[in-house]
């Protein structure tokens, strides 16, 4: 087979840059090795640093220039709409209701059409027989392409309550692109056996084409890192000598202000701690004027250092310096930064949301993502129990174990060979059905041969003159 992968992360996007990074790798390795040399590879992103590293393995087709636009286009609607004061109700069931008014009449506009007939036009002149999407997009059900999804979380179902999953239309537009990238799909990946059941459960989708693809730790981390660079980043973001740390953008269900509000608390018990926060901002959702409201108010403001997008290095460097990682989100199923800190050996406070207990087992603490006062204690707990920290890393370091790169690939791989049989039944049957209608067609002609009263012309045959 050939097939196209289409990459539409940036580095800033987070952990959906590095797990569409690994698949390229694991195809790689796919192809390198002798197991998938009976497939080709397209790449087609919208990122250059993509394009060049994977150059000599894939062919790669850059569309910077035209996705740059369109996000430009995008990003300047948005911020207009999304200031406005949130006044709708983002109940489920009333943003149910409402999709279900609007959905039959949410008709693609004639540009759309011709823009993915052509796109499909393109793929099937390249040969391309399967497609995969390792996040979701509107173009998998547009192009008459079989494909595999990647779908990271449904949160716009299960937590509708944060206005970025939901409010002004972000839960029709997620709603209409889940719903029919699932309906449509050959096969689905998800990050868990919880992201698996969670397809099943919102959009019914059969078990059987529904693939579990856990994390792994990102392949730029390493164990040792030179003191220079230790130095250079310590010098460079004034970092304090004893902080937790939370690599996530400033969306308000990433839960930041939990972090800051246990921090106030174990000032008051005499305890100072200081939080690092590293990601791109979100500034139409205001997450960071209400840290930094809180701070001042609380007296707290020396104690909260964020420091923005930082590079591949310094994120090592942030790790291995800080004290353990805090993961506060409220959403699953899966998050990729502990098996940061497991492969860093830095101890980890999880939310005890759905999913995640999956994922790391007995190497975290686990807190309810609404309660200071829990991660209050889970912070004191590793700023004072060396013992239990101990057993935390071990505990990470096992779980590495239990997932390496070869599980990650053989399950990619198990994945597209799947898909590889279905489209073959599938141009089985249809070859069948051609035959069986050609014979339909024959018996009936033969039939009104037969029938014709002798001597005069039948039918068919004057038609055949």
């Amino acid at each position: 087979m050939k097939i196209a992968v289409f990459f539409n992360a940036n580095p800033e996007s987070g952990g959906a840059f590095q797990d569409q990074w690994n698949i390229l790798n694991a195809l790689k390795d796919y192809t390198k090795n002798g197991i998938g040399k009976k497939h080709k590879i397209l790449v087609i992103t919208a990122n250059k640093d993509v394009a060049e590293e994977f150059k000599d393995n894939f062919e790669v087709i850059n569309i910077s220039i035209i996705t740059n636009k369109i996000r430009e286009i995008r990003s300047k609607k948005r911020r207009e709409v999304i200031v406005r004061e949130i006044s709708e109700d983002l109940s489920i069931g009333s943003l149910e209701e409402k999709w279900e008014l609007i959905k039959e009449t949410k008709k693609r506009g004639l540009p759309d059409k011709i823009l993915h007939k052509l796109v499909e036009w393109y793929l099937k002149a390249k040969g391309i027989d399967l497609v995969i999407y390792p996040a979701p997009m509107a173009s998998s059900f547009k192009i008459n392409i079989p494909y595999i999804i990647k779908i990271y979380d449904l949160g716009h179902r299960i937590i509708p309550q944060f206005p970025e999953l939901s409010a002004f239309g972000e839960y029709e537009r997620r709603e209409y692109l889940h719903e029919n990238a699932i309906k449509n799909a050959t096969a689905i990946i998800t990050d868990s056996e919880q992201g698996k059941n969670d397809v099943i459960k919102y959009y019914g989708k059969e078990k059987e084409t529904i693939f579990p693809l856990k994390h792994l730790a990102p392949t730029y981390l390493k164990d040792k890192i030179s003191k220079d660079l230790i130095n250079k980043t310590i010098k460079k973001y004034n970092l304090p000598d004893n902080f937790f740390y939370y690599p996530a953008q400033l969306w308000p269900h990433k839960n930041h202000i939990l972090i800051v509000k246990a921090i106030a608390i174990l000032k008051e018990k005499g305890i100072k701690v200081h939080v690092v926060f590293s990601g791109s901002d979100k500034p139409e959702f205001g997450v960071l004027t209400d840290i930094k409201y809180f701070a001042i108010k609380h007296q707290i403001t020396s104690q909260i250092h964020y420091i923005g997008y930082v590079s591949n290095e310094e994120v090592n460097v942030l790790y291995k310096q800080s004290k353990g990682l805090v993961m506060a989100s409220h959403l699953g199923p899966s998050n990729i930064p502990y098996f940061e800190a497991f492969k860093l050996g830095v101890p980890v406070i999880a939310m005890d949301v759905p999913g995640i207990k999956e994922q790391v087992q007995d190497a975290a603490i686990m807190v309810d993502p609404n309660n200071p006062i829990e991660l209050m204690r889970a912070m004191k707990k590793i700023l004072t129990d060396k013992q239990k920290v101990k057993k935390m890393v071990t505990s990470g370091k096992k779980i590495l174990k239990q997932w390496t790169n070869n599980d990650y690939k053989r399950q990619l791989f198990n994945t597209i060979d799947y898909v590889e049989e279905m489209i073959k039944c599938k141009q089985i049957d249809e070859m069948m059905w051609k035959i069986h209608a050609t014979d339909i067609i024959r018996k009936v002609i033969n039939d009104s041969i037969v029938n014709e009263p002798i001597g005069k012309p039948t039918k068919s045959l004057k038609k055949i003159k």
